[in-house]
């Protein structure tokens, strides 16, 4: 969680920040320094170069200078005779030109630990001058016109040097020596070089960067954490605090808080949470009075409406049971009624009397199914339908029912086509299913156009059976679907008749209903309709 704080981020960026500063300025700082130092060095070699030179040009223009004569020292083999000359008290003195001079002054110099020089030049007159590798570039670098002086640092032994080389020209006192050369005034007669023990500017340098370091070091710690101390203090602190204040607020909206005393970008912040959670609490006080009233309001409403409810549910029981008592006491003296038509029928001899009497008994008819269907609804109703519960192959059952729609589907040139499995017992009632499927079918056969087809399909698919009824008719619109099953309601838009009472789809649906099934619609407009009858196959006898 601490890699994902805004402390962590702001820390690392500080770091990488003030790091970058501080090795820059440290870079720059020892770049300089070491430069300072070497230059210094530099400096020492070019006054160095410039005393030899000023001793050679005073020696060349005195034309030598005689010395006397001591242990090591040896006659110049260049000179002959004129390079020795005796004195009065006895002593020999040795001629010295310019070059022996210098390379004598170098080797006393170089004894004494301080520094060593010198000449060298590619028109040699003595094999000691010759140029090394380093004197040779200089010297082509020198003819060039390139630089004017040539310095480089270099490893001797274990030691650092640093080597300062200049070039040497030709003056009119140089050419009574070297005249016989092919020199002249200007010409380029060789370089010195002068080699200065750099140990000690090495350690001096050493010395600063190590200081440059320490000092960096501890600048970017003091910086670093300093900042972030400052920010944690003044930054994150307060904003943490914040961040507490709104957890609190989320889990208790009436928290309480203080206004915050700072005058900065985060007393800011602090002040207009501190008033935004004034508002908010403000505004759940009210929304909470009103809520309590509109609660209130709707407790009243309820009442009310459980009153209604329980009124018109005492009322459609009454109604119910009165529909139940009424259709039952109609259905013994409409029997009677029916018994006595069909016994006029058989033994009257008009012919007019006859068809008069057949209409009278079609009309019982319809008015002892319109009294069962009231009876059935009536139970359905009051969920006192009782069921005969039997192993049925409904296969046989579907067969049955076909047989009784034959005449009618031939007076209509529909065709009647079964499809589904030979045989399938299931635990139904097969009067109530057989209730079912004759007012299926009967539909199916009214509303289908002569010459189509209604097609009775029977499944099993896991624990449910599946007996379904298609026909080719104008079919359903979607909306209308949901009200098919309400009772006193037609089948929808262009499938009306004018026959039925409206009450088989709603007594079919209670009977399927109460074996733990229901009924399927789906239809596709001016193409087929299809009910479905889903039954359980776990369906129990009763009192089991």
């Amino acid at each position: 969680m601490f890699r994902k704080s805004l402390s962590f981020k702001y820390f690392v960026a500080i770091t990488v920040v003030l790091s970058c500063m501080v090795v820059s300025v440290f870079v720059h700082f020892y770049r300089a320094d070491k430069s300072a130092i070497m230059n210094e060095v530099k400096n020492q070699a070019r006054i160095l170069i410039r005393q030899v030179l000023l001793t050679r040009s005073w020696l060349a223009d005195m034309g030598g200078v005689y010395v006397r004569q001591k242990g090591h020292l040896k006659p110049n083999p260049y000179l002959g005779k004129k390079g020795e000359i005796v004195g009065r008290n006895g002593d020999y003195y040795l001629l010295r030109n310019p070059a022996m001079v210098t390379r004598e002054l170098s080797t006393y110099a170089s004894r004494q630990g301080l520094y060593w020089f010198r000449l060298t030049s590619d028109r040699l007159v003595n094999p000691a001058n010759a140029p090394d590798g380093t004197e040779r570039m200089a010297l082509q670098l020198f003819r060039k016109g390139s630089v004017r002086e040539f310095a480089v640092s270099e490893q001797v032994g274990t030691r650092h040097v640093f080597r300062l080389i200049a070039p040497i020209f030709i003056e009119k006192s140089c050419l009574g020596c070297h005249q016989y050369q092919g020199y002249k005034v200007g010409d380029l007669r060789g370089c010195i070089s002068v080699m200065i023990p750099s140990d000690a500017a090495y350690r001096q340098i050493v010395r600063h960067r190590n200081g440059l370091i320490v000092g960096a070091v501890i600048i970017l710690l003091v910086a670093i954490f300093t900042l972030y101390f400052l920010n944690r203090y003044l930054t994150f602190r307060p904003l943490a605090r914040l961040r507490e204040n709104v957890r609190k607020f989320e889990k208790d909206v009436e928290t309480g808080f203080t206004p915050s005393r700072r005058k900065d970008e985060i007393g800011t912040l602090e002040n207009g949470f501190y008033e935004m959670a004034r508002t908010i609490q403000e505004n759940h006080r009210q929304m909470r009075e009103e809520i309590t009233k509109a609660t209130e309001a709707q407790r009243k409403l309820n009442e009310k409406l459980r009153e209604a409810n329980r009124q018109l549910t005492e009322k459609n029981t009454i109604m119910t049971h009165f529909l139940a008592t009424v259709s039952h006491e109609l259905r013994t003296p409409l029997t009677t009624i029916k018994g006595g038509v069909e016994y006029l029928s058989s033994t009257a001899q008009n012919k007019e009397q006859i068809r008069f009497l057949h209409v009278i008994e079609r009309n019982i008819r319809q008015l002892i199914t319109m009294v069962n269907n009231l009876i059935d609804l009536a139970r359905i109703e009051l969920n006192k339908v009782e069921l005969e519960i039997e192993e049925v192959n409904l296969r046989e059952l579907i067969g049955e029912t076909l047989i009784l729609f034959k005449g009618m589907a031939r007076e209509k040139g529909i065709s009647l086509v079964y499809r589904g499995v030979d045989e399938l017992v299931a635990p139904v009632d097969p009067r109530r299913i057989n209730q079912v499927l004759l007012n299926l079918l009967h539909n199916a056969i009214k509303f289908s156009p002569p010459g189509g087809e209604v097609v009775v399909a029977l499944k099993k698919e896991g624990s449910h059976v599946y007996l379904s009824v298609t026909d080719q008719g104008c079919g359903i619109e979607p909306e209308m679907i949901p009200l098919l099953f309400t009772r006193y309601r037609g089948h929808g838009k262009g499938r009306r008749t004018g026959e039925g009472s409206g009450l088989g789809l709603a007594i079919a649906q209670g009977l399927v209903a109460a074996h733990g099934g229901w009924i399927d619609v789906k239809s596709i407009p001016d193409r087929r309709t299809t009910f479905t009858i889903v039954l359980p196959l776990g369906k129990k006898r009763e009192g089991e």
